[in-house]
């Protein structure tokens, strides 16, 4: 955990096939940290681990992570793209919270489970892609509901539409998780 916390020089990550896991908060605050494609051999990323990383931009998941964890992409202010592999089945509360810059989400077909406020203060958000075989949710309209359209995991702030929608209750609103009867 923390291993590199805070290095400002890290510029890139290559990550040999021996590890398999991403502890909490191993290169939170390294600022300088630019593109990040997390690989094959890496099953879970923990609580915080690329936290504050302010200048990455864009980030692979590797085809083997099965868990994104708590605030693990908080606050990368210049993360524009993130893409989810297949293997994902969880992604944890605020895991991609407080991107200001992040426009494209690509979700992989397996994620079943989102924690509150995944998206939570991502305003630019204005392209959500579900994977083909994604039973367990929905996206319609800039939202993201669950498989029943019974709760709103996310709403997105940027999203066009031809027929009005309430922008600034999707801006207030967006990214919280609301379950409806």
């Amino acid at each position: 955990d923390s291993a590199f916390s805070g290095c400002s020089g890290l510029t890139s990550i290559e990550s040999p096939d021996s590890v398999t896991s991403i502890g909490s908060a191993a290169f939170s605050g390294c600022s300088s940290l630019t593109s990040l494609v997390i690989p094959d051999s890496v099953t879970q990323i923990g609580d915080y681990a690329f936290a504050y990383c302010y200048s990455l931009t864009s980030v692979v998941i590797g085809d083997s992570v099965t868990t994104i964890g708590n605030y693990a992409f908080f606050g990368c202010y210049s993360l524009t793209s993130v893409e989810i592999g297949d293997s994902v089945k969880e992604i944890e509360t605020a895991a991609f919270s407080n991107n200001k810059m992040l426009k494209n989400v690509s979700m992989g077909s397996n994620v079943r489970e989102l924690g509150s406020g995944v998206f939570a203060g991502s305003s630019q958000l204005s392209e959500l892609t579900l994977a083909a075989g994604n039973s367990y949710f929905s996206y319609q309209d800039g939202v993201l509901y669950d498989d029943e359209k019974k709760v709103v995991y996310a709403l997105l702030p940027n999203f066009k539409k031809s027929t009005p929608v309430s922008l600034n209750m999707l801006h207030t609103l967006s990214a919280l998780k609301f379950q409806f009867s």
